[in-house]
């Protein structure tokens, strides 16, 4: 049995969401290698949940928010994954002839999208009009489908989020590195607007990797929780401080 003692607010005045450093977070793995770290907000995600119509796309960002997954984590997620008595889903990452499994829990949120979208039938209803049998619609199916295939696939994900963001008219928000221009004799610094980027499901990902760094959960279960193979990893993309960081840190504490 997993035991969990740091909650992730979905909301926090004293949050790093709602202070004027300039963050550098750069992203070292995968295919976001050397690019600068594009995540979703509180604000933000509640933005595009607020015009999903599909009960499915209301589970999918749930559990985008919430487990911190990459989208082909998401896709290959069956409902036999979901353990809704302890409130956790496996999580299966396959790479050429590996494979991990890590579980995450999740909130009472998401646990009434499941209720509405597996228990009242609209995601059978929902699925394609002739499954093939009735596990599929059980235990061994899918949990995201869509109206044509019984497994919503990793770069549907990437589509379908964009799409509801375009129509949220939501951007993410992107830390780069800034220089210092002091003005006159107050101290403060000049530094460029945040830049907003289109964003995609991944950054679904870095906010949830943000809001843990927020809450000052330990790095290994940040580690844990995302799926990397070291804390090294996780270290290296959201805990990389630049110059206006240490500035402002210094102000604030010294």
């Amino acid at each position: 049995m997993h035991h969990w003692d740091v909650v992730l607010e979905e909301s926090n005045p004293t949050s790093i969401y709602n202070t004027d450093l300039s963050l550098s977070r750069t992203n070292r793995m995968e295919d976001e290698r050397d690019e600068n770290i594009v995540y979703v907000t509180p604000d933000m995600h509640k933005k595009v949940l607020d015009v999903c119509e599909i009960q499915r796309d209301r589970v999918l960002l749930r559990c985008l928010w919430q487990l911190g997954a990459r989208p082909s984590e998401i896709s290959n997620i069956k409902l036999s994954d979901v353990d809704r008595d302890r409130k956790e889903v496996k999580l299966v990452t396959k790479k050429q002839d590996d494979t991990k499994t890590r579980y995450v829990p999740y909130k009472s949120s998401l646990e009434f999208e499941l209720t509405e979208w597996i228990d009242s039938g609209k995601r059978q209803s929902y699925g394609p009009i002739k499954w093939e049998n009735e596990h599929e619609v059980s235990e061994e199916g899918y949990l995201i489908n869509t109206q044509r295939s019984k497994k919503m696939s990793a770069d549907q994900i990437q589509k379908r989020v964009r799409e509801l963001c375009e129509r949220a008219n939501v951007g993410g928000v992107e830390y780069t590195r800034e220089q210092l221009h002091p003005q006159g004799q107050t101290g403060k610094m000049d530094v460029t607007k945040r830049k907003y980027r289109s964003i995609s499901s991944k950054s679904w990902r870095h906010g949830f990797a943000m809001r843990a760094m927020d809450a000052n959960m330990p790095i290994p279960y940040i580690s844990y929780l995302l799926g990397h193979e070291s804390t090294e990893i996780t270290t290296e993309m959201y805990l990389h401080v630049n110059r206006n960081e240490a500035y402002n840190a210094y102000r604030q504490y010294l």
